[in-house]
């Protein structure tokens, strides 16, 4: 992880074999920043959640009212 002035940010995840950089073209203020690099990994990793064997259960067990039985897959 590497977080710059402003808000900017670098995140490699080498387990997901993913890298989110983020760099926004108007500053703000403080060194940690804003949420918008934090929404933009949070959506990256939502979106390689929807490709797992747990989320398809997930989506099975809502529609099947049911509990999920997870995998951890």
């Amino acid at each position: 992880f590497w977080g710059g002035w402003g808000g900017s940010l670098i995140i490699v995840d080498l387990d997901a074999r993913m890298t989110v950089a983020y760099v926004m073209n108007r500053m703000g203020e403080g060194i940690v920043g804003d949420e918008r690099g934090g929404r933009i990994v949070q959506a990256a990793y939502q979106a390689l959640a929807h490709h797992t064997e747990d989320h398809q259960e997930a989506v099975a067990a809502f529609v099947d009212k049911r509990d999920p039985d997870y995998q951890d897959r």
